[in-house]
C-alpha cells in the first residue's frame, strides 16, 4: 500500500515494534524511507510510533523522543515550508494520563512553528464517545 500511494510523509502508530533498523524499514516502508525514519519502542506489546519521511521531497531535522511523543521538525524541500509533526500514543494506564498530557504539551513547538498532533491518544472527551459502557 505504501508503494502504491507514494506518501511523502508516514505516521504509524501502534507498530508493537520495540526495534526499528533499516532492514526492518526497508521491508515494510520501502527503500526511500529506509534511513528516513524515526521512532518510539513498543511498550511490550503496546504502542510503537514511527514517522518517517521521502528525502528527496522532505528534509527532517531536529528529533525529541520522549515517553509518549516522537516530534521531528518538517522542512518540504519544493516550497521551504516548515512545520513540527508529533505522533503520539498515550497509554490506557488511567494512572499515567497526568505524565502523558504533561509530556504532549511540553512537545509542542514554539508559538510561530505550524504544529501536526496526531496519533492515539487513548482519550475521550464525553462518555458518548466511548463503544462500551466501561468507564473510569
Amino acid at each position: 500500500m505504501i508503494q502504491k500511494t507514494k506518501p511523502q510523509i508516514i505516521c504509524l502508530q501502534e507498530t508493537k515494534l520495540h526495534a526499528i533498523d533499516g532492514f526492518l524499514a526497508m521491508e515494510f516502508l520501502g527503500p526511500k524511507f529506509s534511513s528516513n525514519f524515526e521512532y518510539l519502542s513498543a511498550d511490550d506489546t503496546r504502542g510503537g510510533v514511527l514517522i518517517a519521511w521521502d528525502q528527496d521531497f522532505v528534509s527532517g531535522g531536529a528529533v525529541d523522543c520522549k515517553s509518549y511523543c516522537l516530534s521531528v521538525e518538517i522542512t518540504l524541500r519544493q516550497t521551504n515550508a516548515a512545520f513540527t509533526i508529533t505522533a503520539v500514543y498515550g497509554l490506557t494506564n488511567h494512572a499515567e494520563k497526568d505524565d502523558f498530557l504533561v509530556e504532549l504539551i511540553a512537545s509542542q513547538p514554539a508559538v510561530a512553528v505550524p504544529w501536526i498532533c496526531l496519533g492515539d491518544f487513548n482519550l475521550i472527551c464525553e462518555a458518548r464517545d466511548k463503544n462500551n459502557t466501561n468507564l473510569n
